[in-house]
């Protein structure tokens, strides 16, 4: 089970690539309203990118129900982390509290997620099962 760790660190790493890109190398004024006018449009990306960010790492971990806590720690981990390295020198950004806080609402959106899309698998399985043990029973 390796393969969804290794995805669910590279998304790590791109949110972190993303989010710690020098103000003065975006393309964008971060203080200037969006393209589309749309005030705070920065924060939906935010939840996006969290959510795939909760997601992945719920797949990640196989386990009980503690994975879930564990995900939730570590998307406000990197939340704060990600927010606390904007307002660096280095990388001269506004550090907002509220992408922090869409962050962590964009992870616990994607555990959600995740366990709905679980619980949908199983039960589709569950009932493939079900549906061939049917038909090889009337086989006999």
């Amino acid at each position: 089970m390796w393969k969804p760790k290794l995805i669910a660190a590279a998304w790590t790493l791109l949110i972190l690539i993303g989010c710690w890109i020098p103000g003065n190398r975006l393309a964008v004024d971060e203080t200037a309203t969006s393209l589309l006018r749309v005030p705070n449009l920065d924060k939906l990306a935010h939840l996006v990118l969290f959510a795939f960010f909760g997601a992945l790492w719920t797949r990640a971990f196989r386990g009980g129900r503690s994975r879930f806590a564990l995900v939730m720690a570590a998307g406000i981990a990197l939340a704060i982390v990600t927010e606390v390295g904007q307002g660096t020198k280095y990388v001269r950004r506004e550090a907002d509290i509220l992408d922090a806080v869409a962050d962590s609402l964009g992870t616990a959106i994607g555990i959600g997620a995740w366990i709905l899309f679980e619980r949908r698998d199983k039960s589709l399985k569950s009932q493939m099962v079900k549906s061939s043990q049917f038909r090889n029973f009337y086989r006999r």
